[in-house]
């Protein structure tokens, strides 16, 4: 019977930026067992190739050393004679990449992230992992979402969990706060001009207000693992901590605090939506290869709108200020040419190939999951309340997801399931609204949902003249860096890191908005640019500008359902 793995973790030389790891197993059966590094995590939908950080891979059974060969780019074949009691393992990570998905290394610190330090044995996925660490004298903390057994011992009952909890090691400081019963630590990692009565008390109102809505925490404790960086952003789910990333000196700037209590919601609502509700594809995880499904949008949208509308429920946003962060939303959507190239489910299906790997082109032929399924996620919760007359909303269909296929059928749904839980709640069919919002580039009727709850959509256009590009200043030159498809530019056959030198004969110091706004509809205008250092010149006409700059407003005669509905809503 196969017994526990452990994992032995040291810093000999933590300056170098390796971390050592040790990983025995116990009876291994015929005659080779093969010790595979994941190409990516959970929560982070690219192919990462963590095994290019391993070094010096050695197996031992007892004295003997035995044959180890790579089968492929990110599996070690260790071979031995049947019958042997136990095999150890020991290989070197490299580990200098600051963020969320990654891990890092120096003197003073390390942060580990399970799939990107840690082996799995075939075969023994399943068993109990016990991780004991050595390390360096002057590092006083360990801090992770797994429960202790002895010093510097922690254990995780499968290789699952053990991958998706981080390790935080060194010297930051620890914020201890409590919510519902549940212990909550804040590991700061990193310098700050953070408050910590204010970080208690804020974190308390967003995770009080999530739990309320699903009616439970689902974890024995929780960890906050906050990187204070010089620049940077973002975050990354586990399934009883996160990981957020904020600029050191920002907590005292009200707007990027706000959006950073924002990333700490979204993180925190994954406890339930992707680590517990989640598409049938995404578990259990093949960490091998792609791992595709159709639904990030619900994963991830459905997350992004509630992260926002937590922060309003939580009165972090005002009324104006949460309309306002809509009406950005629905403008950026509007105004991407990709949104009438690339479907919702076509997005979330090639999260790995293109999200993750943005080009000059993206913009031109893709769409984020995150933002049209913020827009979408919203729609389907004004059309519930809609149909049932204020009695229900998206959160009752999350806390079905939640109830029917995590607790009860232990299982992820399907997409016909996830419009079966929409139809039960609102009493109706979503089939329609989803094939044309999910499937398909069809235009959507914004205007016409927020109307549902007395909110009026109102087009407030630039009235500029841009020819459908995006610039920037290098070294004095004005280069291209985006060429929106169809609009003069592109017509005219302006190219991505072309220079633009001067437009009509006068030079172009860097400010293009200052000459674009001097151009006439219709009336053509000569382009003098550098491509690869040989001067070319393009003929361009200007065109009406298409864009559209949305402001979402309060209707002036709302109707006594409307401003019960829009209570509903945000409350």
């Amino acid at each position: 019977m196969q017994g526990e793995v452990i994992y032995k973790v040291s810093f000999p030389k933590p300056e170098s930026h390796f971390v050592q790891v040790e990983m025995e197993i116990e009876k291994p059966s015929g005659t080779f067992t093969d010790f595979i590094m994941p190409v990516w995590t959970p929560g982070s939908y690219k192919v990462r190739e963590f095994a290019r950080n391993i070094e010096r891979l050695e197996a031992i059974t007892g004295n003997e050393k035995l044959v180890v060969e790579k089968i492929n780019k990110y599996t070690w074949r260790v071979n031995f004679n049947k019958g042997v009691s136990k095999i150890t393992v020991t290989y070197n990570v490299y580990a200098f990449e600051q963020g969320v998905r990654t891990s890092y290394v120096d003197q003073f610190c390390a942060f580990l992230h399970g799939v990107s330090v840690f082996m799995y044995a075939e075969g023994y996925q399943n068993q109990k992992c016990k991780i004991n660490y050595t390390k360096p004298a002057n590092w006083k903390n360990i801090t992770v979402a797994l429960p202790e057994s002895g010093s510097n011992f922690f254990t995780a009952d499968n290789y699952d969990l053990l991958a998706d909890s981080p390790f935080a090691l060194g010297n930051h400081e620890i914020i201890n706060f409590e919510v519902g019963g549940i212990k909550h630590r804040v590991a700061m990692l990193g310098e700050g001009n953070y408050d910590v009565v204010k970080i208690k008390a804020d974190f308390t109102k967003i995770i009080e207000k999530e739990i309320s809505m699903m009616g439970e925490h689902p974890s024995p404790e929780y960890v906050i693992f906050i990187q204070n960086v010089e620049s940077g952003g973002g975050g990354l789910e586990h399934l009883n901590s996160q990981t957020s990333v904020i600029q050191r000196w920002a907590y005292s700037n009200e707007a990027k605090y706000k959006s950073f209590l924002g990333l700490i919601a979204h993180e925190y609502f994954h406890l339930w939506n992707v680590k517990r509700i989640r598409p049938i594809e995404l578990g259990p995880f093949d960490y091998t290869k792609e791992n595709y499904t159709n639904m990030l949008w619900i994963m991830e949208g459905i997350t992004s709108y509630f992260d926002d509308l937590f922060l309003k429920r939580c009165e972090i946003y005002k009324d104006e200020e949460y309309l306002a962060i809509v009406a950005t939303a629905i403008t950026k959507m509007e105004n991407l040419p990709g949104a009438k190239v690339q479907t919702l489910a076509a997005s979330s299906f090639d999260a790995w190939i293109k999200f993750y790997i943005a080009d000059e082109n993206s913009d031109n032929s893709t769409i984020s999951y995150y933002q049209k399924g913020m827009l979408a996620s919203m729609i389907i919760d004004l059309e519930i309340i809609k149909r049932t007359n204020g009695k229900k909303k998206l959160d009752d269909v999350m806390r079905l997801l939640y109830t029917e296929y995590y607790k009860t059928k232990k299982r992820g749904f399907t997409e016909d399931e996830f419009a079966k839980a929409l139809e039960t709640v609102a009493g109706s069919s979503f089939t329609e609204l989803l094939q044309n919002m999910v499937y398909t580039t069809n235009p959507i009727e914004y205007g016409k949902y927020l109307q549902y709850v007395g909110v009026e959509l109102k087009n407030q256009p630039s009235g500029k003249m841009p020819l459908g590009i995006n610039t920037k200043l290098e070294n004095g030159k004005t280069i291209v860096k985006f060429v929106e498809v169809n609009r003069p530019a592109s017509k005219a056959g302006l190219s991505v890191n072309d220079e633009i030198i001067a437009i009509n004969g006068y030079r172009v110091n860097g400010d293009i908005d200052e000459f674009t706004s001097r151009l006439k509809e219709g009336i053509e205008a000569e382009m003098l640019v550098s491509r690869m250092g040989k001067l070319i010149t393009l003929k361009v006409v200007p065109e009406k500008d298409p864009t559209v700059n949305y402001k979402l407003v309060k209707m002036e005669n709302v109707t006594e359902e409307q401003k019960v509905l829009y209570n509903f809503w945000v409350k």
